[in-house]
């Protein structure tokens, strides 16, 4: 079965509208002449600026949103909000929300859920800390997130999961390519397990210091379906180079 690529730049709190307009007039020839498909993820204040210069080869994703309907939430956006932005995605679970904004599981999926029920794409990210890793604990933490993120949300091909080992996030290390593809062969079996064949058509990406160097490498793996990419999307030069070295 072929799934299609998806390359994913989550900006996280970086960037401003002018820097936004520079980078979006350098990636949208480059999404527009892959067959991947590009999904940029900015603050959500810039959500609108960066959809309106996306044409329509580019998906733009919320990082985050609150699951209640629109109401007395000081400082929340609510699904919809996003959706009349212009965004196909929203990311949950990813592990900066887990860890330094300690959201549980049950909060990644009610916001995965509303998200899916309301119409927006969830990509739910999960991963295993330094110390999970070194305890031996990496395939239980990842079905647990796997069990306790899905929870709410519904069998669906279109739902994205992205495997972040929380270690590698930002730090320069990068999980070597056989152990990221026996995670994320193992979320797809728990996937199996789950929502039956459907988890062959599920794309799972891999998150993790990925640059421009190591994409193919990973992009060889059976089971690994594209990257969520934090740092190297900041420039459009390195994004634009992970795209075209993820899809020779």
């Amino acid at each position: 079965m072929t799934r299609r690529p998806i390359f994913a730049a989550n900006w996280k709190m970086n960037l401003e509208s002018s820097d936004i307009d520079k980078f979006m007039e350098d990636i949208v020839p480059v999404a527009n002449n892959t067959s991947a498909e590009v999904v940029i993820f900015p603050p959500s204040v810039y959500l609108a600026q960066v959809a309106k210069a996306a044409g329509s080869k580019i998906r733009v994703g919320s990082q985050n949103h609150y699951w209640e309907k629109p109401g007395a939430f000081t400082g929340e956006i609510s699904v919809n909000m996003v959706k009349d932005c212009g965004a196909t995605y929203a990311l949950a679970g990813h592990s900066e929300r887990r860890h330094i904004f300690n959201e549980s599981a049950e909060i990644v999926t009610r916001k995965a859920g509303v998200a899916q029920k309301e119409g927006l794409l969830p990509m739910i990210c999960v991963g295993e800390t330094l110390e999970e890793r070194e305890a031996g604990e990496t395939l239980d933490v990842l079905r647990s997130d796997i069990i306790c993120s899905l929870r709410d949300v519904e069998a669906n091909a279109d739902v994205v999961i992205a495997y972040e080992p929380v270690w590698a996030i930002g730090t320069g290390l990068t999980c070597p390519p056989d152990k990221a593809q026996e995670a994320i062969g193992y979320i797809r079996s728990q996937l199996r397990e789950l929502w039956g064949d459907v988890a062959d058509e599920i794309r799972i990406l891999y998150g993790g210091s990925v640059k421009p160097g190591n994409i193919a490498e990973l992009m060889a793996c059976q089971d690994i379906d594209g990257g969520l990419i934090g740092g190297a999307s900041l420039k459009a030069d390195s994004f634009a180079a992970i795209i075209e070295n993820g899809t020779k």
